[in-house]
């Protein structure tokens, strides 16, 4: 019943193809188990991996499917035999355009997905660094790309003010080394080079690093609200708080939008505070430079971060979450546990064998329940059967087969009558109709 999937000879076709990346995912999912071919026992070339990573964004199906078809059916199968008293409200109503659990796991970070190490990292990529998920990032991550955009804007405006203010104190220096008498040209050559460097550490040390410490603020407050709506981090404590987390998710939601209008505004001040008193020694030509340089230093950074940080780094993650059940390692001993398996970000092979015994567990359930529904409905017939049979006796003394005379009651058994032949001969109360 899927519609069919696109011919991954396509993608191939030279760098036309990254044109398709802008709607990765848009009115798809991710690629189930046959949407990745499994790794090769070697490393992967460069077309299978360039391959597994279109199909990563592109492909129809994702590696939650069977998971989230298992999860849709059994809502259903529990207000069906439970009972579902709320048809016209949400809960019943037809499961949303992308699954919680894949959002979960987009906004976790999660980094195994097809097994091939390059196409995880790409589609990691387009979804976590601050510059490429502005315009790359799967439709169904919580963090849109719209948050994405103000919170770049916001904060390339806050990087402003101390890239001009270094540039300044930096071309002042430059400028008092160079009128000191007495001084040799070599000298000065060199108290100028460590001028600039000074400068750029600055900037790496004043501007970058804060930069980042900002945007990661923000993007906390901006995944706030889906974390207290699917109560997220709470635990054993989610059920119970939910009625204080959706009163804090309306809050937040309408403190979020007010803040992003309040700081763009604010931004703009900042900038043309700075450009007005710091440009006016300080060329614009010249403040371009700099500020290139601590975003292109941030950007940077963003990639040593996250790619070489111990246990909570790409690397790691995606060695952890990718390691087979026979994993002597440390780590991967202290994640496995029995509740951890169940869990968005466990192993692949961990959450197969969790969501085979559920399955098996539902499907249990499911024969257990046909068999009390049978046996209700044959005791719904045998109850019918007796209250005709009582109306029966009130209407009159049926005759029995073959004979002319009237036989009483206690003449034959019960089960002598067929109390559907008497049917029609049987007065009923008012408003009784036979199941």
């Amino acid at each position: 019943g899927q519609a069919p999937r696109p011919c991954r000879g396509e993608a191939a076709r030279g760098w036309r193809a990254c044109a398709s990346l802008g709607s990765w995912g848009r009115g798809r999912q991710l690629p189930g188990k046959g949407g990745v071919p499994p790794p090769a026992a070697g490393a992967m070339s460069v077309t299978q991996s360039w391959n597994s990573f279109v199909s990563l964004t592109s492909s129809d199906a994702s590696i939650e499917q069977e998971h989230d078809l298992y999860q849709a059916d059994e809502k259903r199968l529990f207000d069906e035999l439970h009972g579902c008293l709320c048809c016209c409200t949400s809960c019943c109503e037809e499961e949303e355009r992308y699954s919680v659990s894949l959002q979960r796991d987009l906004l976790r970070g999660r980094a195994y997905w097809t097994g091939d190490f390059v196409a995880d990292y790409g589609f990691h990529v387009a979804n976590e660094h601050p510059l490429l998920s502005c315009f790359f990032c799967h439709p169904a991550h919580p963090y849109s790309k719209l948050e994405r955009l103000a919170v770049l804007i916001v904060v390339t405006f806050l990087t402003c003010p101390p890239t001009f203010a270094i540039l300044r104190w930096s071309k002042n220096l430059q400028a008092k080394v160079a009128k000191e008498g007495g001084v040799g040209s070599e000298v000065v050559a060199v108290e100028q080079l460590f001028a600039r460097l000074g400068a750029q550490l600055e900037i790496l040390l004043l501007v970058t690093v804060p930069s980042l410490v900002i945007q990661l603020i923000l993007e906390t407050l901006m995944i706030l609200d889906f974390q207290l709506q699917e109560g997220i981090g709470l635990g054993r404590y989610a059920s119970c708080c939910r009625p204080l987390c959706e009163c804090a998710v309306r809050f937040i939601v309408t403190i979020k939008q007010s803040c992003l209008v309040f700081s763009f505004g604010l931004a703009g001040l900042v900038y043309y505070l700075s450009v007005s008193t710091l440009g006016r020694k300080t060329s614009m030509v010249d403040a371009i430079w700099p500020f290139l340089l601590s975003r292109a230093q941030s950007w940077t950074l963003w990639f040593v971060l996250d790619g070489l940080t111990p246990c909570c780094g790409f690397f790691a993650r995606w060695c952890y979450e990718g390691s087979p059940p026979s994993c002597s390692c440390s780590c991967a001993k202290a994640g496995r546990r029995g509740a951890d398996k169940f869990r968005a970000g466990a192993p692949l092979h961990a959450r197969k064998d969790g969501l085979r015994k559920e399955l098996n567990g539902a499907l249990e359930a499911l024969a257990k329940k046909r068999e009390e529904a049978a046996l209700l409905q044959w005791r719904i017939h045998h109850l019918e059967a007796e209250l005709l049979e009582l109306e029966s006796m009130d209407a009159g003394i049926p005759e029995l087969a073959g004979t002319s005379a009237p036989a009483s009651w206690g003449a034959a058994p019960l089960d002598k009558y067929d109390p559907k032949e008497l049917v029609a001969e049987v007065p009923r109360p008012s408003g009784w109709t036979p199941a």
